[in-house]
């Protein structure tokens, strides 16, 4: 079925991707940077970097609050659980009732 025939028969699909292209801008951005990177190694890490900030935005979280709790938090962190307590959404409510 064409495109036009599955908005048709779902009026919820949008007919048109500007989210997702404005979303994948900045990655495709990243990724020229991460070119002049020393090595692989760095390179990784800046896109490590790049996803923690880029999850943080989806989520409704001010990037440079929530790294600031990460890397504040994350020398504690030795477990799963602990790990998965500072992905953005789980951190959210606690940096909201910050403000």
């Amino acid at each position: 079925m064409a495109k036009v025939g599955v908005v048709l028969d779902h009026p919820d699909v949008s007919i048109h991707n500007n989210f997702v292209e404005r979303r994948i801008k900045q990655y495709a951005l990243g990724r020229n940077l991460w070119k002049f990177c020393y090595d692989k190694v760095g390179a990784q890490a800046s896109a490590n970097l790049f996803s923690l900030v880029m999850t943080a935005r989806a989520n409704g979280v001010e990037p440079f609050e929530y790294l600031s709790e990460v890397f504040e938090q994350l020398p504690a962190a030795t477990t799963v659980e602990a790990i998965e307590a500072l992905l953005p959404w789980n951190l959210k409510p606690i940096l909201d009732t910050r403000k």
